[in-house]
């Protein structure tokens, strides 16, 4: 009966679906976490890790645990030179496995809850996004392939992206990247800096420097002389809750700046998102109270688009289409 069980499980677990389908791993129960990472090609790269890591009799003996194991594509994914460096770092490998490690046991139907934190084996929590308009569920950022494999201590999860643990909150990833050296002098001018480190969770559209450059010099210095305009540009880029570029819908998502919504798209496979028009170049960098996408225009909310730009009152140029305003 138990071969027979295992065969199952191989037929639906052997292949992950190319389509939008999430396997189902059935009834079968195995012994533990290791063993169930053992019956399918698309963990083997993670169990790999799990045996190298140290730590591996934590999943064997230890539980309940719900485990979200990255599919072998992710590790693919993260490049040779990564993987070469991360495979010869004992610490950085237990890391890895401990932040995909919960405790308690969650089924799939349990993680639709949108902005759930769940603790981790890692002293870092991960968090849940589920977006009811596009019926998306989301571990920290990445897509469940397969769902429900059963075993007696906890429960496994196959998901789409490798995720490691965030290096802070969302300044410390600004601070991480000399790239962001002028929005965070914008957000010391206008003091938003603590509720950039204590706030959120938010979603952070995080201009580049050269954003800044494109702007325009003069307005650009123009606007660091007036704060309240300036912080009213900054809240313009922070959206409420955190958005990951795979739950972008194409609508309007409400700024801190509540009277500029901020419209966002995406391509149709889904690869590129846009904030008002302008192009995200990087996207899900994660935080403890976030995630940060890097954009390529600073925005300009429609209603002080004239007073920033030709300094008039909004409304008072009439060669102004404010339904076109991109950044």
């Amino acid at each position: 009966m138990a071969a027979r069980g295992l065969l199952i499980f191989f037929v639906i677990f052997g292949t992950l679906a190319a389509d939008d389908t999430i396997q189902d791993g059935g009834g079968f129960v195995f012994s533990n976490l290791v063993q169930g990472l053992n019956v399918s090609q698309y963990t083997a790269t993670t169990l790999d890790v799990l045996k190298n890591s140290g730590i591996i009799e934590i999943l064997e003996v230890g539980g309940p645990f719900t485990f979200f194991s990255p599919d072998r594509l992710a590790f693919e994914r993260l490049g040779d030179t990564f993987n070469k460096k991360f495979r010869n770092d004992t610490k950085a490998m237990a890391d890895f496995i401990k932040f995909h490690t919960v405790r308690h046991v969650y089924t799939f139907d349990e993680l639709h809850v949108n902005e759930k934190t769940l603790w981790t084996l890692h002293p870092q929590r991960i968090r849940l996004n589920y977006y009811r308009n596009g019926d998306t569920l989301l571990i920290q950022g990445s897509r469940i392939m397969a769902k429900n494999m059963r075993t007696k201590n906890g429960i496994i999860h196959v998901v789409h992206d490798a995720f490691f643990p965030p290096i802070g909150n969302i300044m410390d990833v600004l601070y991480n990247d000399p790239d962001y050296t002028t929005f965070i002098h914008a957000l010391q001018i206008t003091g938003m800096i603590k509720i950039m480190q204590d706030g959120g969770p938010f979603t952070v559209f995080a201009p580049e420097n050269t954003a800044f450059v494109r702007f325009g010099v003069d307005e650009w210095q123009k606007l660091q002389t007036n704060v309240t305009n300036l912080r009213k540009v900054l809240e313009y880029h922070v959206i409420r809750g955190t958005i990951y570029s795979v739950g972008v819908q194409d609508q309007s998502y409400p700024s801190l700046y509540r009277r500029s919504p901020l419209k966002l798209t995406s391509t149709i496979m889904g690869d590129k998102i846009f904030a008002n028009g302008a192009v995200v170049k990087e996207k899900d960098t994660h935080a403890t109270n976030g995630v940060v996408h890097k954009l390529t225009k600073l925005l300009t909310p429609a209603d002080l688009f004239d007073v920033i730009h030709f300094n008039e009152p909004y409304g008072s140029n009439k060669n102004t289409n404010y339904s076109q305003i991109v950044g």
